[in-house]
């Protein structure tokens, strides 16, 4: 859960991210990606949701889980 102290928008940590079903990356802070599209994650308590991303435009959401069914690329997850 992310820190309610801390700004949503202050991320200390980027990793580039390879979509995948079941490997999770942790709960993120946010999410950017390089070539717009959509992106589908999972939140902690299991719901999905299709996020119509453009490209260099931070989504301010904590999952931990990008499926493999995303078309955007370059996707990073902030934390």
């Amino acid at each position: 859960m992310v820190d309610s102290h801390r700004e949503l928008f202050s991320a200390t940590g980027a990793v580039a991210v390879v979509p995948h079903n079941t490997n999770t990356i942790g709960e993120t802070r946010g999410l950017i990606v390089t070539v717009a599209g959509t992106v589908r994650a999972t939140f902690q308590d299991g719901s999905d949701v299709v996020f119509q991303c453009a490209a260099g435009v931070v989504i301010p959401v904590c999952v931990n889980l990008i499926h493999t069914d995303s078309n955007a690329t370059g996707i990073v997850a902030l934390y």
